[in-house]
């Protein structure tokens, strides 16, 4: 029977980052992830400057840049009300897609030989004097299986089962063109009942995103369009920037669970990423 040292749940940036980093010091690691990839995700895709000596230790970096990942250089924050403020970007900030982030991360990971079970969830989680054995659904190849590891590592995202809620936030996206304000910024609108980011993407598109309060949102009409049509009405700032813009893909949408709390390691299991925390508006 192989055990592995560590079992991480979640194959996103979180847990490809923590698996390399146990690959590194010589850990025997395993992965396995619910998607399968490359999967577009609903997120803001800003990557800030103090990120990139590690993507440059786990070998990503240079590779975004190749993939068309937009460099940023300044930071823009509005408010509804009309005041706003421009703040330069100190050091490398990038703009890219989960789906090439995540993407790169994950060839990183096989690369270095850690076994990884894409379209797999784990079923059940024992706890026993040896570690762990979790019981694996691989419906990817329709077959069943149990893994043991010393660790657990959950970083399947603000989705985790043992995340606790006091409210709950929703998060869409979607993809624009025309937008030529956006170049090399990254944009964050505040606006009635949530904020808009706004953040340039490989292929020159251009990600808008934007978490809403549950409530408002339903007031609204569940409407994504119009949401985001009221919030430039309100905001002369975010009218200027998304005046000839034009959408080009569908609206993603995500519920977002609040939590007031940070938990890295509860019941023998260890949480990274959106499973430990997650910042609230």
């Amino acid at each position: 029977m192989r055990v592995f040292d560590a079992l991480i749940i979640g194959a996103g940036p979180a847990g490809a980052s923590c698996a390399l980093g146990l690959a590194k010091r010589g850990w025997r690691v395993v992965i396995i992830d619910k998607s399968t990839f490359p999967r577009h995700k609903t997120c803001g895709g800003f990557i800030g400057p103090e990120n990139k000596s590690l993507l440059f230790d786990l070998e990503v970096w240079p590779k975004l840049l190749e993939s068309g990942a937009c460099i940023v250089e300044e930071s823009v924050l509005t408010s509804s009300k009309g005041a706003s403020t421009s703040i330069p970007i100190d050091g490398t900030a990038l703009g890219v897609s989960r789906s090439l982030l995540d993407g790169l991360l994950l060839e990183r990971v096989k690369a270095m030989g850690i076994e990884v079970y894409e379209g797999a969830q784990a079923r059940s989680i024992y706890n026993h004097d040896k570690g762990f054995e979790v019981a694996v659904d691989y419906y990817a190849d329709n077959k069943e299986f149990n893994l043991h590891a010393i660790n657990v590592i959950d970083a399947s995202g603000q989705h985790s089962p043992s995340v606790r809620l006091s409210r709950v936030q929703l998060g869409l996206a979607a993809l624009y063109e025309n937008m030529p304000q956006a170049s090399k910024r990254v944009m964050l609108h505040c606006c009635q009942g949530g904020h808009v980011g706004i953040n340039p993407f490989e292929n020159d598109q251009v990600n808008v995103c934007y978490v809403v309060d549950s409530g408002y949102f339903k007031a609204k009409g569940n409407n994504a369009d119009k949401v985001l049509m009221d919030w430039m009405q309100e905001s002369p700032h975010l009218q200027k920037v998304m005046r000839d813009a034009k959408r080009v893909s569908a609206w993603k949408a995500i519920h977002i669970p609040v939590r007031n709390s940070m938990v890295l390691y509860e019941n023998g299991i260890w949480r990274v990423g959106n499973s430990a925390a997650f910042i609230s508006i």
